[in-house]
């Protein structure tokens, strides 16, 4: 049986996965912009291709994740998808 982790996971929304770094940049600094916090661009692998996921959070809970979904949807981004890490 493993010990039981430390690590608590959070929530996160990934408002979008890019190709190019300096597209998931530019969202994220309208992100930023906006203040959400905090924002991050983190590197995946992906069926072998690397992608930038632009991601905000760790957010508190389903609640606080609802209510900057409706937000981020309405500055004209896709609805972000949530992920839990």
């Amino acid at each position: 049986v493993p010990p039981p982790s430390e690590h608590t996971p959070g929530i996160y929304l990934q408002v979008g996965a890019f190709a190019d770094p300096a597209n998931a940049e530019r969202v994220a600094e309208q992100l930023r912009t906006a203040n959400f916090a905090p924002v991050q661009v983190v590197d995946a692998t992906i069926d072998g291709r690397l992608v930038h996921r632009v991601r905000v959070g760790p957010l508190a809970d389903v609640d606080s994740a609802d209510r900057v979904t409706t937000q981020i949807e309405q500055m004209g981004l896709p609805h972000p998808q949530v992920a839990v890490d």
